[in-house]
């Protein structure tokens, strides 16, 4: 069938560290004759840094990509969401009958965050193909609170009733398997275009350097992190990527810890590369048993060693990224410190590149094109 447009409902902000996304939907829009990329400017929530971004998120409420069939904008609520829920429900609904008022045809509205506001919106858009991609198990998350979690999970359970479901993982595939246009596994994977010329490590941090890259936050295993780097003041643990909230305090004060903050996405590639061992420190918890770290292919891609918690995501990936308990997480980093050798990198690179965004992006648009989701369409 054919495919008139596109509105990609999204959870990351402008200000967002995370280029995934923008990606994604790069790779998606060339199959749709238009396409709005929509930032939710309070979709996902209003705490403090929502509210700040929020200005910004409504600066690009109408521009177009040059010479693209993309077009950015944002979907806007009211703070107060309790007085305010029917007004925004309605807001929301009549933000986006306007743009599929304007082109008559097939259109498909992509959800990745079930906001309950959202989700109640477009529950009464007809004629329209609704998927929902979870990114990851959101109510399991430990900064929402009981109240939080309880309204988040029903949404995402109304949403699904009449969806179709694409989820980078294989649980959350599973765990959907009974979603209104069926549940497809679309592996996450490789940015094969992620720019690759910033700068590396600085050459005045010793080795054996051991990395971790991504965003610091209550995900990360603090007490794994200050145990390993009290215990061996001989390595050098650089952190790189934004560190949310009170996260990383024990670590402050220790010599051997490193932080670069928040890098551009052209400086990722040469930091790992001047890495020796990365690693994926996980917390063991609902959420992070159903994530799979991004990450986990641009190390490969770069063909460093990777020593992870016992996330079960990482199965797919077991031949090439060692797992460990905290107990055993030090040992691991030893043994991927003396036994990389040039075949194992070779075999790392392999790997990385059996999943690639790319790729992802052309699996969803065949299905799009498909039988396999026109039962989601209402």
């Amino acid at each position: 069938m054919g495919l008139t447009g596109l509105i990609f409902v999204g959870m990351v902000g402008p200000e967002s560290h995370n280029h995934e996304e923008q990606r994604y939907i790069d790779e998606l829009s060339r199959a749709f004759d238009i396409s709005h990329y929509l930032r939710g400017a309070g979709i996902k929530g209003l705490r403090l840094h929502q509210i700040i971004s929020t200005p910004s998120r409504l600066a690009r409420r109408a521009s177009a990509a040059n010479g693209t069939n993309l077009r950015h904008g944002s979907l806007a609520i009211i703070p107060f969401r309790r007085v305010g829920r029917r007004f925004n429900i309605a807001w929301l609904r009549r933000q986006i009958q306007n743009i599929i008022s304007c082109q008559p045809g097939n259109w498909t509205i992509w959800i990745r965050f079930p906001s309950p506001e959202l989700v109640d919106a477009v529950e009464r858009i007809r004629n329209v193909q609704l998927i929902y991609e979870p990114i990851d198990l959101y109510s399991a998350a430990d900064d929402l609170s009981p109240a939080e979690a309880k309204r988040l999970d029903q949404a995402e359970q109304r949403l699904v009733h009449g969806a179709a479901v694409v989820a980078g993982g294989v649980q959350l595939a599973e765990r959907f398997r009974r979603a209104g246009g069926g549940s497809s596994w679309l592996p996450f994977g490789l940015d094969e275009s992620q720019p690759d010329g910033g700068m590396g490590l600085p050459a005045d941090i010793p080795h054996p350097r051991i990395v971790l890259v991504g965003c610091l936050d209550w995900r990360v295993d603090e007490s794994l992190l200050v145990s390993l780097i009290v215990g061996r003041p001989n390595w050098h643990f650089v952190l790189a990527g934004p560190r949310v909230d009170l996260w990383g305090r024990r670590l402050k004060r220790l010599p051997n810890v490193h932080w670069l903050g928040r890098v551009p996405v052209d400086r990722v590639r040469p930091i790992i590369r001047d890495c020796d061992v990365t690693i994926i420190p996980y917390r063991l918890t609902d959420w992070t048993r159903h994530c799979l770290p991004v990450k986990v292919f641009e190390y490969l891609a770069e063909g460093k060693p990777v020593v992870a918690t016992p996330l079960p995501e990482l199965d797919l990936l077991g031949d090439v990224v060692t797992i460990a308990s905290p107990d055993s997480f030090a040992q691991a980093i030893d043994g991927a410190l003396t036994g990389d050798t040039l075949s194992a990198q070779g075999r790392r690179r392999e790997a990385a590149r059996r999943f690639t965004l790319q790729d992802r992006a052309r699996r969803a648009i065949e299905l799009l094109q498909g039988k396999a989701l026109e039962a989601a369409a209402r």
